[in-house]
């Protein structure tokens, strides 16, 4: 059974960073779930939380809420354990043009500029 609590970066003082690609893979999630908006939450929980406490975008969820950053989780599992998957998102970050890791909340927002001024350029 999972929790929530994690999602609620302002409660936990937690917040997980991703790199470009994760946040591509989380947006890419949200809009295969039907939506186009992403708002940042005025109590400070991950904007891809739903009401009911749900990971909206489960499957694409980036490596740190795979891996537990947060106690009430568990823990952080230790780098050893997923040093392959953390090279393959420092690889794939480059190949986006990332500059590493940044909190969740910054890399959506980020990506949603991106994508909203891309809208505009193909008239989308």
């Amino acid at each position: 059974m999972g929790t929530a609590d994690c999602c609620r970066f302002r409660l936990t003082g937690e917040t997980p960073h991703v790199t470009l690609g994760e946040a591509w893979l989380a947006w890419k999630a949200w809009r295969a779930s039907g939506r186009t908006r992403v708002e940042l939450p005025d109590d400070g929980s991950c904007p891809f939380l739903s009401g009911e406490g749900r990971c909206m975008i489960y499957e694409g969820r980036p490596l740190a809420c795979r891996t537990h950053f947060c106690v009430s989780a568990g823990g952080a599992l230790p780098r050893r354990d997923v040093i392959d998957l953390i090279h393959g998102l420092e690889d794939m970050d480059a190949a986006l043009g990332g500059d590493g890791a940044c909190r969740l909340p910054e890399a959506v927002e980020r990506l949603s500029r991106k994508s909203a001024g891309r809208g505009r350029k193909t008239g989308r």
